[in-house]
């Protein structure tokens, strides 16, 4: 099922977005997800002086998933050994994709470039990747619907800030691009030479072409357009 192929591939990109982060921002500082270095201004500062800035914020979820983990023998050794200090590696572990994808968003444009460098795109589009892929996580996670469900964050569509492979995301309307297929494109294009060990790309074509010749269900309610015809990454596939 589309489903849990989708619940794999996501699985396999946020395991390793986890490990790439946590090199490059713990490169920064060990300590860069609670003392700030590596972290953006912006994310730092308060907008306003009632409300906390989004850095605050973000340690109040953090502290939560301690509080929540607190079994947990990373937590146990660390409040152990350690004195609660825990490293940014051994923190990833404990949070939910969640509060990684907004600590990524927080980081600054030296590390945030170094993270997305790794997956061959550049920071300000692997934040909005990161987001957007984190609300198709949650939908495949709770069992929502998927196929014709219109997503409300996606992917920067600037061309310049878009990968050779992803261009055709630019000729998008709005329409499409809030649609199932723009997620598509992303995790084929994240896969790139089957980078997640899951040949993600036959087998992604094969459930696409199972779908039935209904006037109900088709191929357009997924976003799926003339624009995706010339891209390299749907290169084969054919309903």
């Amino acid at each position: 099922m589309l489903r849990s192929l989708l619940f794999e591939a996501l699985a396999v990109f946020e395991s390793q977005f986890r490990s790439v982060l946590a090199y490059h921002a713990g490169e920064a500082s060990p300590h860069a997800h609670v003392d700030g270095i590596g972290l953006s201004p912006d994310f730092k500062t308060a907008q306003k002086e009632s409300v906390g800035s989004a850095h605050e914020k973000w340690l109040i979820g953090y502290r939560r998933s301690l509080r929540r983990h607190r079994e947990n023998d990373i937590v146990v050794k660390h409040d152990t050994f350690e004195d609660g200090k825990f490293p940014i590696w051994a923190a990833v572990e404990l949070l939910d994709f969640g509060n990684i994808s907004r600590l990524f968003a927080g980081l600054d444009e030296p590390v945030a470039t170094a993270v997305a460098n790794e997956f061959g795109g550049g920071a300000r589009f692997m934040k909005g990747v990161v987001q957007s892929l984190n609300n198709l996580r949650n939908h495949v996670a709770h069992q929502s619907r998927l196929w014709n469900f219109y997503y409300p964050q996606n992917p920067p569509s600037r061309q310049a800030l878009l990968p050779d492979d992803l261009m055709h995301l630019h000729d998008l309307k709005d329409y499409e691009r809030s649609k199932l297929f723009t997620r598509l494109s992303v995790l084929l294009w994240l896969d790139g030479e089957n980078r997640f060990g899951l040949d993600l790309k036959p087998r992604l074509f094969d459930l696409l072409r199972t779908l039935p010749d209904s006037e109900y269900i088709k191929l357009s309610s997924m976003g799926y357009s003339s624009a995706f015809q010339s891209s390299n990454l749907w290169s084969g596939f054919s309903h």
